[in-house]
């Protein structure tokens, strides 16, 4: 049995995330096991191509879980975000953008993404700690699990309210607050018109939720009150859908302590200010208000 374990240096390379490397050095493994083959008996030729094969089979299993298990990467344009990524997260977004979906399957599936989401933003907050646990077999290297009365979820209205509720969802304890910015459609300009916050709020976590972060004029406005408020930038994470370099570049010039999650990084913004490729207007997808009529998005107007 001894003889089919990888070769020990593979793991060493794979376990850095050497996988080119380890690679080469399966494949070297297995040539020298065939020029070793010469003159050997039947047991050894078995435990030399054992061995080849399980270390090279170490590697290619290896690469496999790496890229199909949950991650996420930093982008070049702010320091302080991450991108999600993960073949539930592909699944998901591939039904929000596609143009043929109906409201109701988009719903659907723009809600199973908060969900991840908002589970992925909340896990990352500075008050989850790692802590000892017992499992009925035995310890475990674990985490806290976030107190609700330490973190406030806001909204920008009217979207981010979509993504507030997949966070209530994980907290029902959580504190709340509203901001309500619009954005000029001429000149793109963000306008604050209401916020309403909890007292005490500079005292908390706040998950900033809105599902896209296009010129990042929107988020901007609503970290200025949240600031005005006592709120320290590095307590604000950001959560998003979709973000694009443009928005995530204006917060890392204006708010470089503001920590993003978002579940997609796309090229750019196009003359309009939308998100390309994006996924159109995502409030009016998902409540309905307009699109589906006019055939800008849905099946058969629905």
């Amino acid at each position: 049995a001894a003889i089919l374990k990888p070769n020990p240096f593979l793991l060493l390379l794979s376990a850095r995330g050497s996988m080119r490397f380890a690679r080469v050095w399966a494949a070297r493994l297995a040539r020298s096991c065939t020029a070793s083959l010469q003159g050997k008996g039947n047991s050894a030729i078995c435990g030399l191509a054992a061995s080849a094969a399980a270390s090279a089979a170490y590697v290619n299993c290896s690469e496999r879980s790496t890229v199909q298990c949950n991650s996420a990467f930093q982008p070049k344009e702010n320091r302080k975000a991450e991108v999600l990524s993960s073949p539930a997260i592909s699944m998901l977004m591939s039904v929000i953008r596609d143009k043929r979906t109906c409201q109701a399957d988009y719903v659907r599936a723009a809600d199973r993404l908060m969900a991840i989401l908002a589970e992925e933003g909340i896990a990352r907050l500075p008050c989850v700690k790692p802590q000892v646990i017992q499992t009925p077999c035995g310890p475990f290297n674990g985490v806290t699990a976030p107190d609700g009365h330490t973190i406030c979820a806001v909204d920008i209205v009217r979207s981010g309210g979509i993504l507030l509720e997949a966070v209530r969802k994980v907290l029902p304890d959580l504190k709340t607050a509203k901001i309500l910015i619009q954005r000029d459609e001429e000149t793109a300009l963000p306008k604050l018109y209401y916020s309403k916050l909890p007292d005490g709020i500079e005292k908390l976590h706040v998950v900033l939720c809105d599902p896209m972060l296009a010129t990042g004029g929107s988020a901007l406005t609503a970290i200025e009150v949240l600031k005005k408020a006592g709120v320290k930038e590095e307590n604000i994470m950001f959560i998003n859908v979709v973000s694009c370099p443009e928005g995530l570049k204006a917060l890392a010039n204006n708010a470089p302590d503001v920590r993003i999650l978002t579940c997609a990084l796309d090229s750019h913004l196009n003359e309009a200010k939308f998100i390309v490729p994006g996924v159109g207007d995502f409030g009016d997808r998902y409540y309905g208000t307009t699109g589906y009529a006019e055939g800008l998005w849905g099946t058969n107007g629905r």
